[in-house]
């Protein structure tokens, strides 16, 4: 049986207007790769990690990463403000493309602007809103912060407003982004944060574990996923094989990894969780038969078929990419990233299958992921200080840097996909082809401050509730109504 968490506290929504003035001008030539020296610093067991890169290096400035390992030629430049340290917070460990670019980038910025000095912090993917939110709430944020697109609504309220000027500064225009992502960094039609990072999932199938049980297809509807993971279940278990399962169903709390699955769920059965009109207002629509249906197909695989490892309350999409890599799960929605980290681990090409995402009643739909980039009004004191947030931000959304920073899934600057780099991997792995076309089926997640709260309690515990069967699906998606409508009255 499970019990409600205590939510996570929050504050008032504070006022959005902010006034922003910055000068200066961004300069840029010839291309250059510079290796950073990091200084790590590890603190007592339970806290922070820390990476800090603190290495000033010489060479001419540039925006542009380079194309070759020649050293640029060195040449004196002007420092037009004093010595300004900035903060970034973001999460890389867990792709290998942006822990291979990121450090090149701050040292890019550094040796570029030798007036900047840039403090980059490692956040946990699952802990990242939580001590970002706890950091703003105490007026104490990073300068800048790279964060889930599925936490950016709630940090517009702490994030500059970022105005034409301010875009005209960073070198870009909204023409530069898909709509839906920019929708992710909007609240009341005012801007506070830009696409890094645009991603799809796709769906991930072990073509081996599929074969013996007689399916030689990914399925086409949810329901038929429920049918076909239940008929592989059952195969594997009469034979003894009692740990292997047909889908990586996941439902863990405060967990990004769970709304990531459950709304394409929601959308393609004609739901949703909450629905915003264009005059701002917030209706709560999870009350409602597509979205009981959705929870019910849940319940089916975890309490019904069992179709579905036990495990599901607390695993991630972590836990079902070992599954899949050690042969004992058959279905995974899978970031592109996890493709490479099997073929990374010698798992055989041949044994996987990587597909559109399965369809509904209604539609074919996939969340619109990703990282965006925020600038927090409360770190910035100074004009010095705002003009190096934008100039880092200038060298993030730079189409060569943000190709290079995104191959693990698709560029956030869409003039990314016009560079050599981006052609060129989308040419060379196959795997690529299913997420970048999920794109035109993707959503994003609604634009209001309390969807990071909703999606990572409300959903995870309504869920839970249902699949323990401590509450009726519709039981359980009437205590989310009353739960949202309770969050959106604060």
């Amino acid at each position: 049986m499970s019990s409600e968490p205590k939510k996570v506290g929050r504050r008032t929504f504070l006022n959005y207007a902010i006034a922003v003035v910055a000068t200066g001008v961004i300069v840029g030539a010839a291309t250059y790769f510079a290796v950073p020296k990091e200084v790590t610093t590890v603190t007592a067991p339970g806290t922070t990690v820390t990476k800090t890169v603190t290495t000033t290096v010489t060479g001419t400035p540039t925006t542009t990463p380079p194309t070759t390992t020649t050293s640029p030629t060195t040449t004196v430049t002007t420092t037009p403000y004093e010595h300004t340290v900035i903060e970034y917070w973001s999460n890389i460990e867990d792709d290998v493309y942006r822990k291979e670019t990121n450090p090149k980038i701050i040292e890019a910025v550094m040796q570029e602007n030798k007036w900047i000095e840039i403090t980059y912090v490692e956040k946990p993917y699952g802990e990242i809103r939580d001590r970002l939110l706890t950091a703003c709430i105490a007026r104490n944020p990073p300068h800048v912060a790279v964060i889930p697109i599925a936490n950016s609504p709630e940090f517009v309220r702490y994030a500059i407003e970022i105005t034409d000027s301010i875009m005209g500064k960073i070198g870009v225009s909204k023409d530069d982004f898909w709509p839906a992502a920019l929708a992710s960094n909007m609240y009341a039609g005012k801007l506070y944060g830009l696409p890094v990072q645009n991603e799809s999932m796709a769906f991930l199938w072990h073509k081996e574990l599929c074969s013996k049980a007689g399916i030689d297809r990914p399925p086409e509807t949810w329901d038929e996923l429920a049918d076909f993971a239940k008929q592989i279940t059952d195969y594997y278990h009469s034979k003894g094989e009692t740990d292997v399962y047909g889908y990586n169903l996941v439902m863990k709390y405060n967990h990004g990894n769970t709304m990531f699955r459950f709304m394409p769920v929601v959308w393609a059965y004609g739901g949703n969780i909450v629905e915003v009109t264009q005059t701002g207002e917030v209706k709560v629509t999870v009350n409602s038969q597509e979205v009981i249906d959705a929870v019910k197909l849940y319940v089916r695989m975890y309490a019904k078929d069992k179709s579905v490892p036990p495990t599901a309350f607390t695993d991630t999409a972590t836990e079902g990419i070992e599954y899949f890599l050690r042969n004992k799960i058959a279905y995974v929605i899978a970031h592109p990233s996890n493709i490479k980290y099997l073929l990374n681990n010698n798992f055989p090409v041949e044994k996987i299958g990587y597909d559109l995402y399965p369809k509904g009643p209604v539609r074919r739909a996939s969340v619109l992921g990703g990282w965006n980039l925020h600038i927090f009004k409360d770190a910035i004191k100074k004009e010095n200080q705002l003009e190096a947030a934008l100039i880092f931000a200038k060298y993030f959304l730079n189409p060569e840097w943000n190709a290079l920073w995104t191959r693990g899934s698709n560029p956030g600057n869409r003039k990314s996909f016009e560079t050599t780099t981006w052609k060129e991997l989308y040419n060379k792995e196959w795997w690529r082809k299913a997420p970048t076309s999920m794109l035109q089926y993707a959503i994003a997640f609604p634009p209001i401050p309390q969807w990071s709260e909703i999606g990572l309690t409300v959903l995870p515990q309504m869920l839970q509730y249902a699949c323990s069967q401590e509450k009726t699906p519709e039981e359980a998606v009437k205590w989310a109504e009353d739960k949202i409508k309770e969050i959106l009255s604060r």
